[in-house]
């Protein structure tokens, strides 16, 4: 139920404050919330993706957010941008198999587009403090979560089977760079 006021709030709020609703969808990019409790059957199975579409419209209607801010990281944001369309060039010449491709592809343009959505609105001394916290709580829970199982039930949930499409180590990564 929390799961499912969170994507409401963040879909409603990110047309008006898309650094909430910005902040909803890294939550659950890094909750992965269908991993997570993947007992529940979902009946909103792409929660993400109104999220970051909701984000979207805001940072379209707030215009684009303030380029004034990128002035000190103008060369990894063309860096990136040259990244994200020399793979859309590289997928268009060279998919062998075109749904594989578009896989891949999808999820590089995802994280590319907001990221640069997150350099342009994120401004405010107060959105970053509220994005660390963010990142550190979601962490700090899946640390939780991922502890107790493994002393309170015995299993180790990431050796086996990773988690949200990363192995134990790219896990391991993630919490450390968190």
């Amino acid at each position: 139920l929390i799961t499912h006021v969170a994507v409401l709030a963040g879909v409603l709020a990110g047309w008006l404050n898309p650094v909430f609703g910005l902040l909803v969808y890294y939550s659950f990019s890094i909750l992965r919330p269908t991993d997570l409790w993947f007992w529940n059957d979902w009946p909103i199975k792409r929660m993400s993706y109104y999220l970051a579409l909701s984000t979207l419209i805001g940072w379209f209607v707030h215009g684009f957010g303030k380029s004034v801010g990128l002035r000190g990281i103008k060369l990894p944001v063309w860096g990136l941008t040259i990244y994200l369309v020399s793979g859309l060039i590289a997928w268009a010449i060279n998919d062998i198999d075109r749904e594989r491709s578009w896989q891949f592809f999808s999820i590089q343009l995802k994280i590319g587009l907001m990221a640069l959505v997150s350099f342009t609105i994120i401004r405010e001394e107060k959105s970053i403090y509220a994005f660390a916290y963010l990142i550190t709580a979601t962490l700090g829970y899946l640390a939780w979560v991922f502890n107790s199982q493994y002393y309170f039930d015995g299993w180790n949930r990431i050796w086996p089977d990773g988690f949200g499409g990363v192995d134990n180590n790219g896990v391991a990564m993630i919490m450390v760079m968190g």
